[in-house]
């Protein structure tokens, strides 16, 4: 959210992810979505407070690879298949990677205002794919934010199951075995994320602290804009400021 306040930076909006491919006009895309996430919320109470969405504020691009059947984490965690994640995981997936570029680039293509605007992405699918995402995007800034595992764990727990609830018959019982089931998969992302760094440039990259970015915000976003030479104007500045208070 913060980063989608420099006027430079274009983010994926939670209309477009949700609508991309439907011919309607951009009103009727943004009522639609709104119909999407109200209905979530409706279904999903804890939903809205984990993962607060507004048709036209940024939305996970993770989104955009549903429409070639490529998020493993939305299948295995929110309808418990495993054998779709285990057989999607041993795919190559530049081939989604260059869809997932497509579909940005029609998306861009659509809006006159900001044609030349950087891209501003977030989907934690990614780290599974540094290597897809890289290549097709060999020029990306990459920010890898470190949180305490402990506190991760059930936060991922608590949004997969408030999904999960909804959409499946899921007993008190399962839990356990689902809570075994996120561990695995946070631990299995972990790993494969280290492996696929040690492979890739380090220029491409920058680590930082959740609780850095909790406590000092707009130092944080500032030392991302000067580690990979970016320019931050005032204008952005003024944004984070009113965004935060």
């Amino acid at each position: 959210n913060l980063l989608s306040c420099d006027p430079s930076n274009r983010y994926l909006s939670a209309w477009n992810a949700h609508c991309f491919s439907e011919k309607r006009s951009k009103e009727e895309k943004i009522i639609h979505a709104k119909n999407i996430i109200d209905s979530v919320y409706k279904h999903i109470p804890a939903r809205k407070k984990i993962h607060f969405v507004e048709p036209e504020g940024p939305e996970e691009c993770g989104i955009l690879f549903r429409n070639n059947f490529t998020t493993p984490f939305v299948y295995q965690l929110h309808n418990r298949f495993p054998s779709y994640s285990k057989w999607h995981l041993s795919k190559d997936q530049d081939p989604a990677y260059e869809y997932y570029k497509k579909q940005l680039q029609i998306i861009q293509s659509e809006d006159n205002d900001q044609q030349h605007a950087r891209w501003i992405l977030k989907a934690p699918m990614h780290l599974l794919y540094l290597d897809s995402l890289i290549s097709t995007f060999p020029d990306a800034n990459v920010v890898v934010t470190h949180r305490d595992p402990g506190k991760i764990l059930p936060s991922n727990i608590s949004l997969g199951l408030s999904s999960l609830t909804a959409c499946t018959r899921i007993r008190d019982s399962q839990h356990k075995e689902y809570a075994r089931t996120a561990l695995m998969l946070l631990f299995f992302l972990i790993q494969i994320t280290i492996e696929k760094r040690n492979k890739l440039p380090n220029n491409n990259f920058l680590d930082i602290q959740y609780n850095d970015l909790v406590a000092n915000p707009i130092n944080v976003v500032e030392a991302i804009y000067d580690n990979f030479s970016l320019e931050h104007s005032d204008q952005f500045h003024y944004n984070m400021e009113k965004y935060l208070k």
